[in-house]
């Protein structure tokens, strides 16, 4: 029996659908950036904390610029040198953007209007949200004894009843 594409991939990355999602923070090392060539961004590598590979494209590296600046100093290829705001080997916080299930990797971003707007929270507490969500509404009345012989308690509706038959 074939597995599913789904279980395919919690099987080797051991996420399941709700420990990794569109907009779930999580955390990732810096393996290396990519610069764009002519038409396509660049792009940094990670590596989730589970082991996925994933990158985030430049405009999602930081509010502050589309592309990252470039020093005057050249690289070994003659190029620009690139100044990230990450170094390689660094851990960070990133959210994911999407998940190629069928390529095992991840899209992610980590600017910090992202990460501010993340769903983040443990599966405990998304449940205890859920839960406190179908609950039904508290009673707002408290409940008293009151000793005086012509106190009723009723509704609004029956208050106004009970008024128009005094009537």
């Amino acid at each position: 029996l074939p597995l599913t594409q789904d279980k395919l991939f919690e099987l080797l990355t051991h996420e399941t659908e709700q420990s990794l999602h569109v907009n779930s923070l999580t955390t990732a090392r810096v393996v290396r950036f990519e610069k764009g060539q002519h038409e396509r961004r660049g792009r940094l590598q990670i590596t989730l904390e589970c082991g996925l590979p994933g990158f985030i494209l430049e405009y999602n590296i930081s509010d502050k610029w589309d592309t990252p600046p470039t020093s005057h100093e050249l690289d070994e290829h003659g190029q620009p040198e690139v100044l990230l705001p990450v170094e390689h080997g660094q851990i960070i916080s990133v959210i994911v953007k999407s998940i190629d299930r069928a390529a095992l990797t991840v899209e992610a971003a980590c600017k910090t209007s992202d990460l501010a707007a993340a769903d983040y929270g443990t599966i405990l507490q998304k449940e205890a949200q859920e839960a406190a969500k179908r609950a039904p509404p508290k009673k707002q009345y408290t409940q008293r004894r009151i000793g005086h012989p012509l106190f009723k308690n009723a509704t609004f509706e029956e208050a106004l009843r009970l008024l128009d038959k005094a009537h």
